[in-house]
């Protein structure tokens, strides 16, 4: 979504051949913001317990779940 400026709605309708095409061609092209931060080992601050919001399942999770996976893993 944040690569390429898209909306909620607008991701829930892709389907998920779709997005692995998209997992792939970000594979061997991905952002420059993904390049900048590897270059300076960047690591994301820990999100505080009790702090996501909801119980949602995680994006990886339903990917998982499907076969698939993500670039980040």
């Amino acid at each position: 979504m944040q690569a390429f400026g898209w909306t909620w709605e607008y991701v829930d309708e892709l389907d998920f051949p779709r997005v692995n095409a998209i997992y792939r061609g970000l594979a061997k092209h991905p952002p420059v913001h993904w390049c900048a931060a590897a270059f300076v080992k960047f690591k994301p601050q820990a999100t505080p317990a009790g702090s996501d919001g909801g119980s949602a399942p995680k994006p990886s999770e339903t990917f998982a779940a499907f076969g698939g996976r993500l670039l980040d893993e």
